[in-house]
């Protein structure tokens, strides 16, 4: 009886394990990708700003798409880009609209 509460919790510990392993393996993130994307939103700010008088764009103009999904993708984007100090986000009132200055020339 005791062994066989043993194996049973053995079972169930290897069920898990191999339960773990399949969603670490579904959440992997290609990491090429995302910094294509990151790399493809930076030169569409320097696209924006060098074709306006501003210094800076409204983060809705950087998001082509209003679907929430898109929108959560790019704001992580852009908090990656101010991580990396390649931005500067600046947001003047309290739940006011966010905007994005680049911080480093970007060349074409």
């Amino acid at each position: 009886s005791s062994l066989r509460d043993a194996l049973d919790v053995k079972h169930r510990r290897e069920q898990r394990l191999e339960e773990t392993e399949e969603v670490g393996e579904n959440m992997r993130i290609d990491e090429t990708s995302l910094e294509d994307k990151i790399d493809s939103l930076l030169s569409r700010l320097g696209n924006l700003v060098s074709t306006t008088d501003e210094q800076k764009v409204e983060f809705e103009t950087l998001v082509e798409e209003g679907e929430p999904e898109e929108k959560l993708e790019k704001f992580l984007h852009v908090l990656q880009l101010e991580d990396d100090e390649k931005v500067r986000c600046i947001q003047e009132e309290f739940l006011g609209d966010l905007e994005v200055e680049p911080q480093e020339t970007l060349g074409s």
